[in-house]
């Protein structure tokens, strides 16, 4: 079993394309030279998860969009590994979003990660104080998503902010 595997998850929803409301809608993008950052969203709510995914593609990011912590998992398993943000909802069935973090940081110390959470007190609680970390309380507006994966990434912005 991989390093990054959780512990008896249920079994993953099958990789499907946007449009997916479970499991993860793709396995990550193939890394190629002018491609946008590629991002994980994690969100169990299908309606948040969907709003969130449209912002970040809309802004010409590369997202896939998984509904838990073992579909998330699945989905850097069958990409390339390709990962340049981790956006995740704190509360998550099976692996929330901080056990998450820390798998996919065993992976690739550096991971830029977004906690995002409607439970200020789950927020506060065992905050993140890695580099390159973030904490965004919901509800929250397209421009504050943007804002934040923006300073996260830096460098790393989708194709329309670097044509």
């Amino acid at each position: 079993m991989s390093a990054l595997a959780p512990p008896a998850p249920p079994p993953a929803a099958p990789a499907r394309r946007s449009g997916s409301v479970a499991g993860a809608d793709a396995p990550l993008p193939a890394s190629g030279g002018a491609s946008s950052a590629a991002i994980l969203l994690v969100e169990d709510d299908p309606e948040i998860r969907a709003i969130y995914a449209g912002f970040l593609r809309h802004a010409g990011y590369d997202v896939v969009a998984a509904a838990d912590g073992p579909a998330a998992l699945a989905a850097v398993h069958e990409g390339d590994g390709r990962l340049d943000l981790l956006v995740t909802d704190l509360a998550l069935p099976w692996l929330d979003g901080r056990a998450l973090a820390g798998l996919l940081r065993q992976r690739d110390p550096g991971l830029r990660v977004l906690f995002v959470s409607g439970d200020d007190a789950a927020m506060a609680a065992g905050r993140d104080t890695a580099p390159r970390t973030r904490h965004l309380s919901k509800p929250l507006t397209r421009s504050m998503l943007l804002a934040h994966v923006t300073a996260l990434l830096g460098a790393a912005a989708p194709r329309a902010a670097r044509a």
